[in-house]
């Protein structure tokens, strides 16, 4: 069994509720439960996120898809932020 945990901190609170709520769906829902699964926990200054899986194929694709996703979030907000778009709205 291959377990990675991943901690994204030192961000504002906002931001890790915008994380969690993103990334939760996926968790919710994944495309096989056979081979990986994935769990996500919110604290009020961090995301954690755990992946375990059976073999190392699908534990990279697990990974790759999580680091991923979280990526497409954080830089969908800086975007919004460069053109001083207010995300408050």
């Amino acid at each position: 069994m291959y377990e990675t945990k991943i901690i994204v901190k030192e961000i504002d609170e906002r931001l890790i509720d915008t994380l969690y709520r993103s990334l939760l769906p996926e968790i919710m829902n994944p495309p096989n439960t056979k081979r990986s699964i994935a769990e996500i926990y919110r604290e009020s200054d961090n995301i954690t996120i755990i992946i375990r899986s059976k073999d190392l194929s699908s534990h990279r694709a697990a990974l790759n898809t999580y680091l991923y996703l979280l990526n497409a979030v954080l830089s969908s907000i800086n975007f919004l932020k460069s053109f001083h778009i207010d995300l408050d709205k």
